[in-house]
């Protein structure tokens, strides 16, 4: 009997839960580790999945072609949502360069590539819901990317937009 491809039988090869040499693991994150600062990989379709997340961005800039967006924690809000931006590593007229000298942790390109936020997008993301969406975070516990880390200063400038735009806030939600 001839062997079936993979691909064409619909059917993944069981290979057991063995990883590629030199594969990274992916580790959520622990809701301690959620403080303003932290720079982590979320699942955009999953936060979209959540109906208490909101954004203030203008229709038509919230999607993009990546799935997986990095995010800044700017600030805990009274209500328990974090208040979040989404970092681009591309230039843009509207978008701000974060101080490269202020960012700790693992990852070359963290820290050697310059990273920009948009002044007009924020997101309102709880707890839960960003703990559910960094199952691809790309850095485990106690190795995470931090920006401002021992400059809340760094941060309030960050968070200082928000004012501009707190208005406007709506659904995420799919």
């Amino acid at each position: 009997m001839p062997r079936q491809s993979w691909r064409r039988s619909g059917v993944l090869p069981n290979h057991g839960n063995r990883r590629r040499k030199g594969a990274k693991q992916m580790s959520a994150l622990e809701r301690n580790e959620i403080t303003p600062g932290l720079n982590v990989f979320l699942d955009v379709d999953v936060l979209a999945s959540c109906s208490e997340v909101e954004s203030n961005a203008r229709p038509g800039t919230r999607s993009d072609d990546k799935k997986l967006r990095p995010f800044l924690v700017v600030e805990l809000m009274d209500d328990g949502r974090y208040r979040c931006t989404p970092l681009f590593s591309e230039e843009s007229h509207d978008r701000i360069k974060l101080d490269g000298n202020l960012k700790t942790g693992p990852g070359a390109g963290w820290t050697k590539r310059p990273s920009y936020f948009s002044p007009f997008q924020f997101w309102k993301i709880p707890p839960a819901c960003m703990i559910e969406a960094s199952h691809r975070e790309r850095n485990g516990v106690g190795r995470r990317q931090r920006y401002a880390q021992n400059d809340p200063s760094a941060l309030c400038s960050i968070a200082v937009h928000r004012c501009d735009s707190d208005a406007g806030y709506s659904p995420v939600s799919n």
